[in-house]
């Protein structure tokens, strides 16, 4: 072989083993980057966390899992690095927000995460219709934050009153009629009345005036005291107005008062027509006598020439 073609193999031998140790430096594959035996110290990683340069070569380092630094995002259904919760999307108002973290009021579990309102931390959100910052039953809000038969609930946290009227008897009323109306017996708060008695629910109020004989229907024994007198529809005026003494005086205490009124009043037995007595009348005011010009049905305090303080016939 002559010397030129001694000198071209040579050559040939060379390359090949230079291509070889090039081919070694690049096929390690372990996504950390290349080691000083590699001939270089940070490897590019490709998405596979292989080596994509050569060497010391630039490119995006990998994460070391082979991941080729691929990252989360919200709203994927996967819970990662800072996450709190991620549910699949990027809604709020669910319990996970746009920034994958747990809203007020809501906890959340697993992944994609589950979001449900926190019953009884007094935050009033998805689907409870309240929140009474606790989990007892029978305040008006449930154990699992839903109103409760007979209450009102405003507020957040929740404030629950029971809902006079609507004939349900809970919490503090003592009755309720199914209305929000004074003088049938059950108040407008739900409250008895006096000279009532309500059974039921819905309440059935009747009067329970002390005067003899009672009566179906009740009336303001005209002193606006709100003592009331029973009668019959049928009761004459004299009657009615016993029954109204009575309702102030008490039963067995009311008579006829005599003197210059013609007889034609009732008052208190022990009193006559002196200072600190009522009297009911069923007659109009007789001429010759002093002021109040009363009428038939008022009631005149204190004594004789007191006053007009009402009516009984109302």
């Amino acid at each position: 072989m002559g010397a030129l073609q001694a000198y071209r193999w040579v050559g040939f031998v060379s390359l090949m083993s230079a291509c070889a140790t090039s081919t070694v430096l690049t096929t390690d594959g372990d996504g950390v980057g290349g080691d000083s035996s590699d001939g270089g110290n940070n490897e590019g990683a490709s998405s596979e966390g292989g080596a994509a340069g050569v060497g010391a070569s630039s490119g995006t380092a990998g994460n070391g899992n082979g991941s080729g630094g691929a990252t989360s995002a919200c709203g994927d259904g996967q819970i990662a690095q800072l996450e709190q919760c991620d549910d699949g999307n990027g809604s709020l108002g669910d319990g996970c927000n746009a920034n994958c973290t747990v809203e007020a009021g809501f906890q959340c579990v697993g992944q994609p995460s589950q979001c449900a309102p926190t019953c009884g931390d007094g935050v009033l959100v998805g689907a409870e219709s309240c929140d009474d910052d606790n989990v007892t039953s029978g305040d008006g809000c449930s154990s699992e934050c839903g109103v409760e038969s007979g209450f009102q609930c405003v507020g957040s946290p929740s404030v629950c009153q029971p809902a006079c009227g609507d004939g349900l008897i809970v919490g503090g009323e003592g009755c309720d009629d199914t209305n929000a109306l004074a003088g049938d017996g059950c108040s407008a708060s739900c409250n008895l009345e006096s000279g009532f008695q309500c059974s039921g629910s819905p309440s059935v109020c009747t009067a329970s005036c002390l005067n003899p004989g009672g009566g179906s229907l009740a009336a303001e024994n005209g002193l606006g005291l709100n003592e009331l007198y029973c009668f019959q529809a049928a009761d004459d005026i004299p009657t009615r107005a016993l029954k109204a003494c009575e309702s102030h005086f008490g039963v067995g205490n009311c008579c006829v008062i005599t003197g210059g009124y013609q007889e034609q009043q009732y008052g208190n037995c022990n009193l006559g027509g002196d200072p600190g007595s009522f009297h009911w009348h069923w007659d109009n005011h007789p001429p010759g006598h002093c002021e109040p010009f009363y009428v038939v049905g008022d009631v005149v305090t204190p004594g004789w020439c007191g006053a007009i303080s009402g009516s009984f016939l109302d």
